[in-house]
């Protein structure tokens, strides 16, 4: 089974050793669009056998790995930890432990590759590069960029005390027995010849990062469920998750969420979803109550940037089978601030 790592907008899909395969439904995909279709890691030209992946956030993942066994050794002897976290980009730490007892010597190559084709061309199985893909490799960075009609996109790969080449970037390994190496990937996509910021910066802490810290406020906003029945208790609390992972905001106001659809495959809004999730978690987060409204046109999840309106909603109308009537009100309304959930609840199985 495939594996999904979501940010906003924005994921990563790969097999379950952490590889993109090119000639499937994988990418790390940005503003709709595949920024990078192949994203291989082989030792020696070998491939990764996988031993299991972690998802402790929405954004991240971690692919726990092994390489062949050495020559002279009948079991093998390395492992390869990928840690994965995505946001408007990718950053990839890799790690390799040596439990040899002998010095590890051996290449380290992650193969890149970047088609641009649209979302939806590759969840249709046709995916098409808009136009020629231009690479150019420097140092431990490998850029890959397409122009089409006078727009350009790009992605640059760093790979940290690598060599890049034109499809590849390249480690020489000399690992000590018991020892360990590592090194940081980034992806950083550009639009225009401007490139996005790094979302997790190397100089900075992980859970200092905005994704880390609003998936925390969000839990940290949810009432504190306790149920004697274990599975109910572990439901909750991955459905709470998993909803948080399900958040995106319109630029132009950051400070409010949209519950979107359509994950794995692409992540938009879709208003009749958005509107039954946020009524259903009535009980455990008010702040889904903010709802955008559609203002000129409806969105397909492949158009550009949505156009949306705001407004809060007058509760106090009985419910219907009907959408929310808007009301008018200021920034001062009182009507325009969530009000708080429930501190906790208790469940009991019957």
């Amino acid at each position: 089974m495939d594996v999904t790592v979501v940010e906003g907008s924005s994921f990563c899909r790969s097999s379950r050793t952490g590889d993109i395969d090119p000639h499937a439904a994988h990418g790390l995909f940005v503003h709709d669009t595949r920024i990078i279709s192949r994203w291989e890691l082989t030792l020696d030209d070998q491939p990764l056998v996988g031993l299991g992946v972690l998802t402790p956030d929405p954004f991240a993942a971690t692919f726990l790995t092994r390489g062949p066994a050495r020559p002279g050794n009948p079991e093998p002897t390395v492992v390869v930890e990928r840690r994965r976290l995505v946001a408007d980009g990718l950053r990839e730490d890799l790690t390799v432990r040596n439990y040899g007892q002998e010095t590890l010597g051996a290449t380290l190559e992650l193969a890149v590759g970047a088609d641009f084709a649209d979302l939806f061309a590759v969840k249709d199985g046709r995916p098409a590069s808009p136009g020629p893909i231009r690479r150019h490799a420097s140092g431990e960075d490998l850029e890959l960029a397409v122009s089409r009609n006078g727009a350009r996109r790009g992605v640059r790969v760093r790979g940290q005390g690598g060599h890049a080449s034109r499809d590849a970037i390249r480690w020489q390994l000399a690992i000590a027995p018991n020892g360990q190496w590592r090194t940081t990937i980034e992806v950083l996509p550009s639009v225009g010849g401007t490139e996005t910021p790094a979302v997790f910066p190397t100089d900075t802490p992980v859970d200092t990062a905005p994704p880390a810290r609003g998936l925390r406020d969000w839990r940290a906003s949810a009432p504190t469920v306790h149920a004697d029945y274990p599975p109910l208790q572990t439901a909750l609390e991955r459905s709470v998750g998993d909803l948080g992972s399900l958040r995106i905001t319109d630029p132009g106001h950051p400070d409010l969420d949209i519950i979107a659809a359509g994950a794995p495959r692409f992540m938009a809004l879709f208003g009749r979803d958005s509107l039954i999730t946020s009524w259903l978690a009535l009980p455990w987060n008010l702040s889904l109550t903010w709802l955008p409204t559609a203002s000129s046109r409806a969105r397909s999840p492949s158009a550009g940037p949505f156009e949306t309106t705001w407004g809060c909603y007058d509760n106090s109308v009985p419910c219907r089978a009907q959408e929310p009537q808007p009301k008018t009100c200021s920034q001062d309304d009182p009507d325009r601030k969530p009000k708080a959930a429930p501190a906790a609840l208790s469940l009991g199985a019957r």
